[in-house]
C-alpha cells in the first residue's frame, strides 16, 4: 500500500465557523450540513473519504479555535473518528483515524 500523502489547504474565507444553538438530539451539534460537508473537505483524504484523515491547512490565528471545533465535529460526523491537533504558527496539521479504522467497514 502506497504512502498517504498529506493534504494542504487554506481556510476559505467563505467558510462559516459559527455555530447555532444545539438541540437535544441534534446530530449536527449545531452546525448546518453544508458547513460540515465543508470543513470536512479541507481534510478528507483525496484517495476516498473513508481514509485516515492526514491535513494541514492554513488558518488565521483567530480563527483557529472555531475552526478546530467544527473540525472536530465534521470529521466525527463523517467518519466517527475524534481528530487530533497540532499548531505551527498559522498551520494546523490534523490526523484522524478515518471511517474505516473507525467503523471497520
Amino acid at each position: 500500500m502506497a504512502k498517504q500523502v498529506t493534504k494542504k489547504s487554506v481556510l476559505p474565507e467563505t467558510l462559516n465557523l459559527e455555530r447555532g444553538p444545539v438541540k437535544p438530539d441534534d446530530l449536527l451539534s449545531g452546525y448546518e450540513r453544508p458547513q460540515l460537508e465543508a470543513a470536512f473537505d479541507l481534510v478528507a483524504c483525496e484517495e476516498g473519504w473513508k481514509m485516515p484523515v492526514k491535513a494541514v491547512v492554513i488558518v488565521p490565528p483567530e480563527k483557529a479555535q472555531a475552526f478546530e471545533l467544527l473540525v472536530t465535529h465534521a470529521v466525527a460526523f463523517f467518519t466517527g473518528s475524534i481528530p487530533t491537533f497540532a499548531c505551527a504558527g498559522n498551520r494546523i496539521a490534523v490526523n484522524a483515524a478515518g471511517y474505516y479504522l473507525t467503523i471497520g467497514a
